[in-house]
């Protein structure tokens, strides 16, 4: 666990990381991580794990979390509303990780169900506890990753903000949406939020004049090297983090183009190396990361659907190799599936922060 002094302290500690890959569901496992860290990632996260479950359950354990010497710095991200049972989690990850997080931002509907995600932004003193808690009990360092708390107002997210900071919470990631825009109702991240905030929140308390936030990660919107350049300079955010258009391109950091089928090959070599990994992880980067070659070639859309093992995937990639160099002309993307209508992050148009 790297220094829990100072939040500047903090940050320098993991190398003062710009480029970070974001904590997703069966998503963002050992193998894929380290595949981004070959392509100029400097930060990753965990999947999301339930806190309750990690704590209870061994072989949970064994299975949605793995790292490595190569695996650093890392981030956990626990989901849960009980301030003891994260304490129990982070006791357990403590010596493993940089640091835990706390998902504030999920918008699903089992983060719903299970009261946790973003649905705790209804309940900011819920948030608070924890991290206050988790912070006195184990020596770790807590971070946050938020959506904005509303659309119309800004102020109830900085007052959360206000209020994470003075809780102990070392950085804050926040995603420039609110918990109902997501799938089929996504639109454009609101970067102008994340400006104010970065601007306006102080560490630690609700003085924002006193003291500037040292680490805020803004998410969101971000789709290329370019996407990543334009949020820094326009939010002053010290980090970018990126979800969905690295799974279909774990080489977006670099910001060159990578033959995909050559880079799903890489993270399938990768995975050889690493233990206990999970064949729905595996057929969920294939379809990301393969999505152009599926639109046309929909045999083996239907054939990693029905693939019963990881070992599958060799042949699979073969089969696809040959058809693939008869015809190299492919489009479309998995990062736009639901994007056709966004085109820039809103960038000068916010709710007021009154």
């Amino acid at each position: 666990m790297e220094n829990k002094g100072h939040f500047s302290s903090f940050w320098e500690s993991l190398g003062n990381p710009r480029y970070v890959v974001a904590p997703m569901v069966d998503q963002s496992e050992l193998p894929f991580r380290l595949l981004c860290r070959r392509y100029s990632a400097h930060l990753t996260y965990t999947p999301m794990l339930h806190a309750r479950i990690f704590s209870e359950n061994e072989k949970y354990r064994k299975t949605h979390f793995q790292t490595s010497e190569d695996d650093r710095p890392l981030i956990a991200q626990f989901c849960g509303n009980d301030p003891q049972t994260l304490v129990n989690a982070a006791r357990i990850i403590k010596d493993d990780v940089s640091a835990i997080d706390i998902n504030c931002g999920c918008p699903q509907g089992i983060a719903r169900k299970g009261k946790y995600g973003a649905y705790l932004l209804d309940f900011p003193n819920v948030i608070t506890s924890i991290v206050q808690t988790v912070t006195a009990q184990v020596d770790i360092n807590v971070t946050c990753k938020i959506r904005l708390v509303e659309k119309e107002s800004l102020q109830s997210t900085l007052n959360l903000c206000y209020a994470l900071e003075a809780s102990g919470c070392k950085a804050l990631t926040v995603h420039g949406r609110d918990k109902t825009e997501k799938g089929v109702n996504i639109s454009d991240c609101n970067w102008e939020a994340i400006k104010i905030i970065k601007s306006r929140v102080g560490i630690p308390g609700n003085a924002p004049s006193i003291l500037k936030m040292s680490v805020v990660i803004a998410n969101g919107g971000i789709e290329s090297l370019d996407d990543v350049k334009r949020c820094l300079e326009y939010t002053g955010a010290d980090a970018v983090m990126s979800s969905e258009a690295i799974l279909e391109k774990p080489y977006l950091f670099t910001g060159r183009e990578y033959n995909n089928l050559s880079i799903f090959k890489e993270y399938l070599s990768i995975l050889k190396g690493c233990p206990e990994q999970r064949l729905s992880s595996v057929k969920s980067h294939a379809f990301k990361m393969l999505h152009k070659y599926l639109q046309v070639h929909h045999e083996t859309r239907e054939v990693i659907g029905r693939a019963g093992s990881i070992e599958a995937f060799d042949g699979i990639v073969q089969d696809l190799e040959r058809v693939v160099a008869e015809d190299s002309t492919y489009s479309g993307s998995w990062y736009r599936r639901h994007r056709k209508q966004v085109t820039e992050p809103l960038l000068e148009e916010s709710a007021p922060a009154s």
